[in-house]
């Protein structure tokens, strides 16, 4: 039974795209973590050592002897329930982002928000004097949520007892509630730290529409965005542009000249009624222009 479920995970770990990959990681961080936690005997130091190794130190003196710390902070949370919610969030806000604008986008925006807000920590702290660590998701996070509320401020969330509610109202709540914990004063470097996420989020929404692509950070392909997104006439902010493969071997009826245009319409559908309005072709669609 064991065996069978390590296989199922390795299965889905491998067949997954960047964002499931991405969670997987994070999940297997945190279950090592709780796990070493749980059989660390009381009063040893193990756990505070180890955490010192990867959260991100408050002194640039420190910093320097940690660099890496930029990065492992990203891979360590407060609680079950802050891991939860974090998770939770990338889950949802990714999943979005990844099926419209393309999966490989997923890891340049989670990866350069951690290094981003990991910088902007290390200037809070040396600015209003704080000594603490930083850790945790919430970042690369809220960054997630304020790209799939640019992309498709009206693809609607189902919830269990409210129903569907706009996608740009739940991003909007979740930034009212971050922006009410921020005014308390409380812990105010690391929850404007994480409040970060939010503003790299819309910083890459507008760099992007200009032309600057963050996932050329990692990669040499060109930005056809850049190219699209100044000819197009279409009402969302951006734009998917798919170069036809001959590895599509289902015989699809859609018209491959014309995708981008059937993209644009797919994607204002999804404004107006949502994600499961489409139909399996329009679905097939999107799936295609995202695996460009």
């Amino acid at each position: 039974m064991f065996d069978s479920l390590i296989r199922d995970i390795k299965y889905y770990y491998r067949m997954g795209d960047s964002l499931i990959k991405l969670l997987y990681v994070l999940i297997g961080s945190f279950l090592v973590l709780l796990i070493l936690g749980a059989f660390t005997p009381k009063g040893s130091d193990f756990m505070f050592v180890l955490y010192s190794y990867l959260k991100l130190p408050s002194s640039f003196s420190e910093f320097i002897i940690k660099p890496w710390t930029l990065i492992t902070h990203v891979f360590v949370f407060s609680s079950v329930w802050g891991f939860i919610f974090e998770v939770m969030l990338l889950w949802i806000f990714g999943r979005i982002v990844s099926d419209l604008i393309n999966q490989k986008r997923i890891l340049p925006i989670f990866f350069i928000t951690t290094v981003v807000s990991g910088i902007l920590f290390l200037i809070f702290s040396s600015l209003l004097n704080y000594h603490s660590t930083y850790f945790g998701a919430k970042a690369p996070a809220l960054a997630m949520a304020v790209i799939a509320a640019s992309i498709a401020p009206d693809y609607s969330l189902r919830f269990i007892l409210i129903g569907d509610v706009k996608l740009k109202f739940v991003v909007m709540i979740i930034l009212i509630f971050e922006l009410l914990s921020l005014a308390s004063g409380y812990d105010l470097v690391f929850k404007l730290t994480s409040f970060s996420g939010a503003l790299i989020g819309a910083v890459y929404i507008y760099m992007v529409k200009n032309g600057i692509e963050w996932k050329n950070i990692f990669s040499r392909e060109k930005n056809q965005f850049a190219n699209k997104s100044r000819t197009s006439s279409r009402k969302s902010p951006l734009t998917i542009s798919y170069k036809a493969s001959e590895s599509n071997k289902k015989g699809s009826a859609i018209d491959k000249s014309n995708i981008n245009s059937e993209v644009d319409k797919v994607l204002d559908k999804i404004n107006k009624s949502g994600y499961d309005s489409l139909t399996a072709e329009e679905k097939e669609i999107l799936y295609l222009a995202s695996k460009k």
